[in-house]
């Protein structure tokens, strides 16, 4: 397909559409592996317009610059803010991650509650990154973090917040600086692209958090905003799925050239439970057979949560690689056992705001964090055993994918990526959980949350090429496929397994 770069249908149609419009904006909503990226090169090469194409990350701009024409700068947001904002005159300031301790020591910030300063300073930090991501002018009581049950410290953690923001401003500080401060800065400054770009390419814009957003839609330019809203899985970092944000004609890229129809199949099933499900459906390439059953090492191995990571690691005597590095996960599991064992957890961030194994226990029912829930099931289920595991996993783990007979990664970790081979875990929630109420017949889940866990069970699916080995959470969604194939798809009919 690249090697030839001959539009296909829907690519000639999103040409078309610029070529009718050239001062408009086009909005062009893409399915898993649908060639996002070829499509904008090719609008790219039709157009001789000086133009800028943003990535969502270094690595896709890097691979960008290899293959777009010469009139098209490739950049990501962060390098545009760093230029803006003269980082390069700060390089110190990026070089390290600002620490809670660290944070404390800054703001004098005392023990409060029975939990140390380095705790109430990691809060600090998070309710800053959470500004990074906002549109606010100012740090409010919006961006902080779930914060420990009893006395309420928020307004005391929003005034510490303020004062690190402020410390952090000073170009002339020293407070360690993360990138997504400086894009903040930027944007309270009235960040203006470089000049000379008469089009914008956006990449990924379904990922876009709403300073970002804010930033591109105040350049009042041409822009093609190329994304899949049901990629969006970064709510968590502040991510809006502005895809749906956007105003703008809409084209479609629906077919995958990464995998078959009977993938394909699957992931429309997954995708008809989600609260906005797809109007047009997602195709799968004829000249693929993707097969549906058990897969056979080596495989990556995709997991919802790290504990679900943890558990498929420990399965088996074979050599493994973990996607992004054994020890994260190696801390959140003896954590999870040392909070367990009475002891405070205040190096772990996710676990370093409970201040005993109860009120990790009371959060986890609440059952709203698959991560919690499924961490309180591996640390009941192996409780003493954990130090010999992760020691076991050391030993077994290998630095380089290609040794390894099976890879492992979360969901989140894996999007962008693709194996011949994948086996989906067993810890993505079923639509029966999805769906469950509390005892007063409310949802657990927001309709926000519930699609989230959609969008990884698709994102996780939708890496195979060759063969896919389904889980529970799959067949939910299958179990009620008849409902789920749009009507106008055209495809309608039994998922095949082999």
């Amino acid at each position: 397909m690249e090697s030839s770069l001959q539009p296909s249908p829907e690519q000639a149609a999103i040409i078309a559409a610029r070529r009718a419009d050239p001062a408009g904006s086009l909005r062009v909503v893409a399915f898993a592996g649908s060639g996002k990226t070829t499509a904008l090169r090719l609008l790219a090469l039709a157009d001789p317009t000086p133009a800028l194409y943003l990535a969502y990350n270094k690595s896709t701009q890097l691979a960008a610059q290899q293959y777009f024409p010469a009139h098209v700068a490739c950049r990501t947001m962060h390098s545009l803010a760093f230029r803006a904002m003269r980082m390069f005159e700060q390089q110190r300031r990026l070089e390290r991650k600002l620490t809670g301790g660290e944070v404390a020591e800054l703001l004098a910030i005392p023990a409060l509650d029975g939990l140390r300063p380095s705790f109430w300073g990691h809060c600090v930090v998070l309710t800053v990154r959470s500004f990074t991501h906002d549109t606010a002018r100012e740090i409010g009581a919006q961006h902080l973090p779930p914060l420990p049950h009893g006395p309420d410290r928020a307004e005391l953690v929003v005034t510490f917040a303020r004062r690190l923001w402020a410390r952090m401003r000073d170009p002339a500080g020293e407070v360690p600086l993360e990138h997504d401060a400086y894009l903040k800065m930027w944007q309270l400054q009235g960040a203006r692209l470089p000049g000379g770009a008469g089009v914008l390419y956006v990449d990924e814009a379904q990922d876009a958090n709403p300073v970002t957003l804010a930033i591109l839609q105040a350049q009042r330019c041409p822009t093609v905003w190329v994304g899949d809203p049901w990629q969006s899985i970064y709510r968590f970092r502040g991510s809006v799925n502005a895809m749906r944000a956007i105003a703008a004609p809409q084209r479609h890229l629906s077919r995958s050239w990464r995998f078959g129809e009977d993938l394909a199949c699957l992931a429309r099933a997954i995708l008809a439970h989600t609260s906005e499900p797809p109007a047009l459906a997602l195709r799968g390439d004829p000249g693929i057979a993707t097969l549906l059953g058990p897969v056979r090492p080596p495989c990556t191995v995709l997991c919802r949560t790290n504990a679900g990571l943890f558990e498929a690691a420990i399965r088996g005597r074979d050599r493994i690689h973990i996607l992004g590095g054994l020890e994260p996960l190696a801390r959140l599991v003896l954590g999870g056992w040392q909070l367990c064992r009475g002891e405070p957890v205040q190096d772990v961030p996710s676990l370093a705001r409970f201040r005993s194994w109860d009120e990790l226990l009371e959060e986890a029912d609440e059952a709203r964090d698959p991560e919690l829930r499924f961490l309180v099931q591996i640390i009941v289920h192996y409780g003493r055993a954990l130090p010999g595991l992760v020691a076991d996993l050391r030993r077994r783990a290998v630095p380089h994918p290609a040794a390894a007979e099976r890879v492992l990664a979360t969901a989140h970790k894996a999007k962008g990526l693709e194996w011949p081979r994948v086996r989906l875990a067993s810890d993505f929630p079923c639509l029966e959980e999805l769906d469950a109420a509390d005892g007063d017949g409310l949802p657990y889940l927001t309709p926000e949350e519930r699609d989230q866990e959609l969008h990884l069970l698709y994102v996780a699916a939708t890496r195979a090429r060759q063969q896919l080995e389904p889980n529970d959470a799959v067949r939910s969604c299958l179990a009620e496929r008849a409902t789920a194939e749009p009507e106008q798809s055209g495809h309608a009919g039994d998922c095949r397994r082999n």
